[in-house]
C-alpha cells in the first residue's frame, strides 16, 4: 500500500513538470521586443535632382536586423524629381524581434539641380564715369538670379582705377543656394574720361595772339560739356589760341578739356570740345563766306598766254563759275579772282591751247590765305604732300611738253575752307 502511493506522487509531478513545460514553450513570442523608429539611423534625407540615391536606413548597436523596405510617399519607387516626399519603412521579424510596419523615416528634400550664371543674370551699370569722381561699377543680380558674392574686376585687378581710359571689365560670383560658382564674366567696358570745363560764363575766354575774347556760341546759348560750338571770330591769321578758365590756361595737360578747331567759315569757327589736353599752336585762319578763289599765273616767255589758252572755271552741277582765266600779257602773276560756297566741287579745264602751253604756269588758292612760300613757277617747292594744310588746291609749273590738249581736265577741289 505505501509502494503504491509513493508511486502515483511520482506520475502526478511528471504530469506537472509536463504540463508547465509545454507552457513554456507555447508564450516564447512575449519575450521578443518590436522595433521603433529610433532604433534606426536615417540619413540621405537631402538631395539634388540628377544625382538621386536610395535613403539610408541602418540599425543601432543591439537592435533589430530585420530587413528593411523603404516606401515614399507610399511608393517602393525611388523618385528622381525636385520636390518632397514622405518616408515610411518596414522592418521584418529577426531573432529576438517583432516584425514592424510604417515607421516614420522623415522627409527626403529633393532640390533643383543647380544652375550657372552668366553675364546677363545682373545689371551693370556705372561704366561711364569722369576723372576726380570715379566709383564702382554696380552689379546686381536680376529677380530669381543668384545671388552669390560678387567679386569685380578691371583689366584684371580688384584695384578700381581712376586714371582716364578703358577698362575691360569681368567678374566673378560665388555660389549660392541653388546657384553654381562662376568666374570671369564679361561686364563691358569702364571708361574714365577727363574733367569737363563749364563753357559759356564770362569767366572763359578765348585768347587770340593774347587778345582776350568773351566765349559765346553766337552770342545766345552757352557752351556746356564736349559737343560742336560755333563761335564768332573775326577774319585774319593767328599764330596760336589758348582757352583760359579765370585767367589759368585750361587746354594742357591730361586732366583738361581741349579745344579742336575744325571748320572755318563766315567769320565763325567750328569749336570741338574734347578730352584731349592740348593747346592749338601753329598758324589758324579764319574765312568769310561766299570764299575768294585766287588763280595766279605765269608766262615763261613773258608775253602772256598765247592762242587764247586759259583755264575753264565749272562748279558741281556742270555750268560755268565764271568766264575763263587766262594772262593776256607779260610774264604774271597775273591774279584772277572768283566766289564759292562750301560744298562747291570745282573743275578746272584747259582750254584754246597750242603749241606753248609749255610756258604756263598756275596756282589755285584761298584769296584770304595765300600760300607759303610764294609759288615758284621754276622751281618744284611744293608736293602734293605739302600743300600748306589746305591752302594749295591745284597748281602747275613750267614742264617742256607741248600742247596740254583742248577740254584737257585739269583738276578738282571740293571748297571746304582751311584745314
Amino acid at each position: 500500500m505505501k509502494k503504491l502511493t509513493k508511486l502515483l506522487k511520482i506520475i502526478v509531478m511528471i504530469g506537472l513538470c509536463s504540463l508547465s513545460c509545454n507552457d513554456s514553450t507555447n508564450d516564447n513570442t512575449s519575450t521578443n521586443q518590436t522595433p521603433v523608429a529610433s532604433d534606426f539611423n536615417i540619413s540621405n534625407l537631402t538631395q539634388t535632382a540628377g544625382n538621386v540615391t536610395a535613403v539610408t536606413i541602418t540599425s543601432k548597436e543591439g537592435k533589430s536586423t530585420g530587413y528593411i523596405t523603404i516606401f515614399y510617399n507610399s511608393s517602393e519607387t525611388l523618385p528622381t524629381s525636385a520636390g518632397s516626399y514622405t518616408v515610411i519603412f518596414n522592418v521584418a521579424a529577426s531573432t529576438g524581434w517583432n516584425a514592424a510596419n510604417g515607421l516614420a523615416g522623415g522627409t527626403l528634400t529633393i532640390n533643383a539641380a543647380n544652375k550657372n550664371p552668366i553675364a546677363e543674370d545682373f545689371e551693370i551699370s556705372n561704366l561711364t564715369q569722369t576723372v576726380g569722381s570715379v566709383t564702382a561699377v554696380t552689379i546686381i543680380p536680376k529677380t530669381g538670379k543668384s545671388t552669390g558674392d560678387i567679386t569685380i574686376f578691371y583689366n584684371s585687378s580688384e584695384t578700381l582705377p581712376t586714371s582716364a581710359g578703358s577698362y575691360t571689365l569681368t567678374f566673378n560670383v560665388a555660389a549660392s543656394t541653388g546657384w553654381n560658382a562662376a568666374n570671369g564674366l564679361v561686364g563691358g567696358i569702364l571708361t574714365i574720361t577727363n574733367t569737363k570745363f563749364v563753357f559759356g560764363s564770362s569767366s572763359v575766354k578765348l585768347f587770340l595772339d593774347d587778345n582776350p575774347t568773351p566765349l559765346q556760341e553766337g552770342g545766345t546759348t552757352a557752351m556746356t560739356g564736349t559737343g560742336l560750338y560755333i563761335i564768332s571770330i573775326a577774319s585774319g591769321n593767328y599764330s596760336e589760341i589758348i582757352w583760359y578758365l579765370n585767367g589759368i590756361n585750361i587746354s594742357q595737360g591730361t586732366s583738361n578739356t581741349s579745344i579742336t578747331l575744325t571748320k572755318r567759315s563766315n567769320n565763325h569757327v567750328t569749336v570741338e570740345v574734347t578730352a584731349a589736353g592740348e593747346k592749338n599752336s601753329g598758324n589758324h585762319f579764319f574765312m568769310s563766306v561766299p570764299l575768294e578763289i585766287t588763280i595766279a599765273m605765269w608766262d615763261s616767255n613773258s608775253d602772256g598766254w598765247d592762242s587764247n589758252a586759259a583755264l575753264r572755271i565749272n562748279n558741281n552741277n556742270g555750268t560755268n563759275l565764271s568766264s575763263n582765266a587766262r594772262l593776256s600779257s607779260g610774264s604774271g602773276p597775273g591774279n584772277y579772282t572768283f566766289t564759292v560756297n562750301l560744298g562747291d566741287i570745282v573743275t578746272l579745264y584747259w582750254v584754246n591751247g597750242g603749241q606753248y602751253d609749255s610756258e604756263c604756269a598756275y596756282a589755285v588758292y584761298y584769296s584770304e590765305a595765300p600760300p607759303v612760300p610764294p609759288f615758284n613757277p621754276n622751281t618744284n617747292n611744293w608736293s602734293s604732300a605739302n600743300n600748306q594744310n589746305g591752302r594749295v588746291l591745284l597748281y602747275r609749273q613750267y614742264n617742256n611738253s607741248g600742247s596740254i590738249g583742248n577740254g584737257t581736265l585739269m583738276g578738282s577741289f571740293i571748297v571746304t575752307g582751311l584745314n
